[in-house]
């Protein structure tokens, strides 16, 4: 797509499309308006034929009723603009009123001054009253593109902008317009605003590409004004039948500027880091994360981001907040302009009581958190919020869940999918970040992503773990210090089976049984289970032929903890997560990133 399109490439098109090409399925041209530099790179990106500097600005650049009022002068400098993007397609510049109706002198001279200003062709209206013009003009080695039927600089003549040829002296007179055009040597004819079989007609007698705008489907290509393609129209005047809108930027940009307004005035912008600061100085911006409380509000704050063109992403947690948190923030910053947290202890993910009442929390730490990983949002609803009386819908994942943690606890991931999907409609972000600590848990929402087409990329942080190797985890506070102690023996035991891999085992039951003696040993520990299972799948496997994953839950005392490490049959030297001795410090320093907790 890279290479520059020309009159001839133009002219070869229409030669596929009547032969063989057109069986293989040969494209229509599609042009474009165009009227500066940056528009025109964007629209040029997007593989247009065509870019039209189009006389139409008088009515979507300048505020007039109608194309009359432009002049030469505005057209030369509005295709200066354009040729300036050096743009892949090619640029046509239009002839306005009365630059080429006085004289034929005038035409070359007019056509002239919009070729030395980049257009690589000239586009005129009018059939046979214009032929002559148009074969002066190519005389003069100035490629034409004509314009027949609904001609707008002819809208008095016509009594307004009226379709052209609807009964047999219109449709005739049409015909021989375009004929004429063609005759008199144009490479290329637009058909505005005539009957679809007329259109057909036209371009099954003509040699050359029919380009239409309110003419059907049968012509060669097409064309639309861009301000009326990209939804930028300002007036409240209704799109004529033949425009069809591929977006709303007009409503996104007062949208946008609104934000804007919004963060200036409330002092949200511009941050710290949208601001300078001389060498030595602590001086820093005062931080304005916000906090909401509702789902409307959650939405509504999204829908300005989304508006303004960036991209959000989200980090879901329960709050009690520790370094593996702040590492999926800052996996979620790489990927995303705008960062929102949420803090929500979901009450139906627990299958025991006593855990959600003594689920750790501690918001104001969390927010001193948050605030300096940089988050741009904290949603932080309630249960009722989150569930209004009567809620009584569940969203469930088959299969992904059968085994591992939905073996032991029924009914935890119809949980964690059902506030998983609220949240997500909620913050409506374009990428969520989920620890990969919770495999399982990982994989469920990934899957559910996928099933019901959330349009949400699901992305793993890997877990990150304490000085001694335990995987970092809210639920760790609970611990008392025999416990922290007893704790280090899931990490020990991992190391056990990924360093029996190593030494070539390869039976399941032989490394499930490694871990387990391992876990036998430590009189506080209690194994809930260990399983090798293939990574995407979760499915139980016999045999490690290929990179797979060990699961593996273990209650210390009354805290359940969870776990979880590839096992790589190629890695004759595993880096071992389980640091230092039983006897060393048991700080709560990250050192190896590997999952974080992120419910």
């Amino acid at each position: 797509m890279s290479t520059k399109i020309t009159v001839p490439d133009i002219v070869a098109a229409k030669r596929g499309r009547t032969g063989q090409d057109e069986k293989e399925g040969h494209r229509r041209l599609a042009m474009v308006t165009a009227y500066d530099c940056t528009f025109a790179r964007l629209v040029d990106r997007a593989g247009v034929d065509f870019l039209l500097v189009g006389d139409s600005l008088g009515m979507v650049v300048q505020g007039e009723s109608s194309t009359l009022p432009v002049t030469l002068d505005e057209m030369v400098y509005h295709t200066r603009l354009v040729a300036k993007a050096r743009p892949r397609a090619l640029v046509v510049g239009d002839l306005p009123f009365l630059s080429y109706q006085t004289s034929r002198r005038d035409a070359l001279e007019s056509a002239g001054r919009l070729v030395k200003a980049g257009a690589e062709a000239v586009k005129l209206e009018g059939g046979r009253t214009v032929a002559a013009t148009i074969r002066a003009l190519v005389r003069a080695e100035m490629p034409v593109v004509g314009h027949v039927g609904l001609t707008p600089q002819g809208v008095h003549r016509m009594g307004g902008h009226k379709v052209q040829g609807r009964d047999a002296e219109g449709r005739r007179r049409v015909l021989d317009d375009a004929r004429a055009v063609a005759d008199a040597g144009a490479f290329a004819i637009v058909l505005e605003g005539i009957p679809l079989d007329l259109a057909r007609e036209i371009t099954e007698t003509l040699d050359i590409p029919t380009i239409g705008i309110g003419a059907g489907p049968f012509c060669d290509g097409q064309v639309l004004v861009m301000h009326d393609l990209l939804g930028l129209a300002t007036d409240e005047r209704s799109a004529p039948r033949f425009v069809r809108r591929y977006a709303s930027l007009g409503d996104a940009v007062t949208r946008a500027v609104a934000g804007y307004c919004e963060d200036v005035r409330t002092g949200a912008f511009p941050s710290d880091a949208e601001s300078y600061h001389a060498p030595g100085v602590a001086e820093r911006a005062p931080s304005r994360v916000e906090e909401i409380r509702t789902v409307a509000d959650m939405q509504a704050w999204s829908d300005r981001q989304r508006a303004m063109g960036l991209r959000v992403s989200f980090v879901p947690t329960m709050g009690y907040l520790h370094e593996g948190h702040v590492s999926l923030v800052r996996e979620a910053r790489r990927r995303g302009d705008r960062v929102v947290v949420s803090i929500f202890v979901n009450p139906i993910q627990f299958d025991r009581e006593e855990d959600l009442v003594s689920y750790p929390r501690d918001y104001e730490r969390d927010r001193r958190l948050l605030v300096e990983a940089g988050v741009d949002a904290i949603f932080v609803p309630g249960p009722r919020e989150m569930y209004p009386e009567e809620f009584t819908t569940g969203v469930a994942v088959d299969r992904l869940t059968s085994n591992l943690c939905g073996a032991h606890r029924p009914g935890h991931f119809g949980g964690v999918t059902t506030v998983v999907t609220k949240l997500f409609h909620a913050v409506r972000p374009h990428v969520a970040v989920f620890g990969e600590k919770d495999f399982q848990q990982l994989a469920v929402v990934r899957r559910m992503a996928r099933d019901l087409d959330f349009g949400i990329e699901v992305v793993g942080g890997p877990t990150v773990r304490e000085a001694d190797g335990l995987a970092m985890s809210s639920r760790n506070a609970r611990l008392d210090a025999p416990g922290r102690e007893a704790a280090r023996c899931v990490p020990e035991a991992l190391d056990a089976v990924r360093a029996a891999l190593a030494r070539g085992e390869r039976d399941v039951a032989a490394l499930q049984a490694e871990f387990a003696g391992r876990v036998a040993e430590e009189p506080l520990a209690r194994l809930e289970y260990a399983t090798v299972c293939d990574p995407d799948s979760l499915e139980v496997i016999e045999r490690v032929e290929s990179a797979s994953r060990i699961a593996v839950a273990v209650w210390v005392g009354g805290v359940r903890l969870i776990d979880n490490v590839l096992l790589d049959p190629a890695c004759a030297a595993p880096e071992p997560i389980a640091r230092n001795s039983r006897n060393a410090s048991t700080s709560r320093t990250a050192t190896l990133p590997e999952s974080a907790e992120a419910r």
